[in-house]
């Protein structure tokens, strides 16, 4: 008996000596847990179960030098459907809802494939549980039809978004330009130079519009607002718990641009192009040349006092309001084909031209302060005639040139009677015969001036040609 109770107390003193092991080292375990390690576990959690779901902001507004609104922004209902609802659905089930939605859009006004939602919700540019855009611009009613319907339309909202918009229609379009979405290449170079950490940071997302032309493209960092921001939290199954909405931050809208351009102005330049255009196509050429083809030109305005665009035109045009929900890749092969005179070129700034007679003035000015003309000049000085009979021949030809006909040049003044002009005639009349001669005879063979032959270049340079 005494053998017995002996055995038995030893068996206590076992148990409880295990059982005080056990509880002091999940003593231990919960005092380093919550003692040590309680702020890098903290971080760790909240990481694990919040979830970012980012909201694009309005852009700013552009607007012309007497703040009138050239861009604008237009609120819009937007159909979406939430990634992470239909993500847990069957293949069946999950086709099913695309059909309804597709058939409730197609009726309310906007054709609709199942296809297109399929594509939409599929593109990898969204997050798991972000809400996929999958018609933008749609009737308000139904925004009532569905949201009566819960449970034929699980994970599908209408919300208001903001799109760009144009109370001028297209014009300045290819001043102002478009914005699209964003590529890969533009994401990861915007994201690039952005300092995250920064409260206010403008950053993107593979779903997010990006200016691409015009001013939309230039002040790209001043019309784009900082995204709002949600944080969804997540169980380890991918489940939605709840958001956190303190944690949150509503959109802020980027800032406005004023322009010097003169929307009167600009109207009225977009006018005289289109119509003096058409006015030359319809001018009917001399015998043995060609007609006036006349398809293209464009204009700029410029106020000589501090050097501000007043007026900027291009001419064909296009209606930037195309790119507001995505263009097609049809619609945007016409705007630039070659064979349909590339619309969406901005040949004031885009196109490549011969100077033609508006670089005389430089060439004469070039002259003047090289000492081609001058009294000292065997070409004379400003008051000197010189002939021009429509034809110049360079007299040096033989000594320089292997082939005289490349010594050869003509004029439009081609066939005339012979006339002589001065400087001041010559830029009057536009004489290429007058300025073929400063040029070969002057700056070429018989150079002057502190740049040699050289001199137009120079001059050309100090007045900012060829500078961006």
């Amino acid at each position: 008996m005494a053998v017995d109770d002996d055995a038995g107390r030893l068996r206590l003193r076992i148990f409880a000596f295990v059982a005080l092991s056990l509880f002091g080292a999940l003593v231990a375990r919960l005092w380093y847990l919550q003692g040590i390690e309680t702020e890098v576990l903290q971080a760790e959690a909240l990481t694990n179960v919040l979830e970012p779901v980012f909201e694009e902001a309005p852009r700013g507004r552009i607007l012309d030098r007497n703040g009138r609104v050239l861009v604008d922004n237009e609120v819009v209902q937007v159909v979406t459907v939430d990634r992470n609802v239909v993500a847990s659905m069957g293949d069946e089930e999950r086709f099913d809802l695309y059909h309804r939605l597709a058939v409730a859009i197609s009726r309310s006004g906007r054709l609709t494939k199942v296809t297109s939602i399929e594509q939409e919700v599929a593109d990898p540019a969204y997050g798991p549980f972000d809400d996929v855009a999958v018609a933008v611009g749609v009737d308000p009613g139904l925004l009532v039809f569905l949201g009566e319907r819960p449970e034929l339309f699980p994970g599908v909202r209408v919300v208001q978004r903001t799109v760009r918009s144009y109370p001028y229609g297209n014009l300045a379009a290819h001043l102002l330009g478009y914005v699209g979405p964003i590529t890969r290449s533009e994401w990861e170079a915007a994201n690039a130079v952005i300092d995250f950490a920064e409260p206010g940071a403008k950053t993107y997302q593979l779903n997010d519009e990006i200016g691409k032309t015009g001013v939309e493209r230039i002040f790209e960092d001043e019309l784009r607002g900082v995204p709002g921001v949600r944080f969804l939290e997540v169980d380890n199954r991918g489940e939605v718990i709840r958001e956190r909405a303190e944690l949150g931050r509503e959109p802020r809208p980027g800032n406005d641009v004023w322009l010097t351009i003169d929307v009167d102005l600009q109207a009225r330049a977009e006018a005289e192009l289109a119509g003096g255009l058409d006015r030359a196509r319809d001018r009917v050429a001399d015998a043995g040349e060609p007609r006036f083809a006349a398809e293209a030109g464009s204009v700029v305005a410029i106020d000589p006092r501090d050097g501000g665009v007043l007026a900027m035109a291009s001419f064909p045009t296009y209606d930037p309001s195309e790119f507001i929900n995505g263009i097609s890749t049809a619609q945007f092969e016409l705007l630039t084909s070659p064979d349909n005179y590339s619309p969406i070129l901005n040949r004031a700034i885009q196109g490549n031209y011969a100077p033609g007679s508006t670089f005389k003035v430089v060439t004469a000015l070039a002259a003047v302060t090289q000492g081609v003309l001058g009294p000292d000049s065997e070409l004379g000085d400003v008051d000197t005639r010189l002939p021009d009979a429509g034809v110049y021949v360079y007299p040096f030809c033989e000594d320089e040139f292997e082939a005289a006909d490349t010594c050869l040049f003509e004029s439009p003044r081609k066939g005339l009677p012979e006339a002589s002009f001065d400087l001041a005639e010559a830029i009057t009349v536009s004489s290429d015969v007058y300025f073929y001669r400063l040029g070969g005879e002057g700056f070429w063979r018989r150079p002057a001036g502190p740049d040699g032959d050289e001199g137009i270049q120079a001059v050309a340079r100090s007045l900012g040609l060829g500078a961006s």
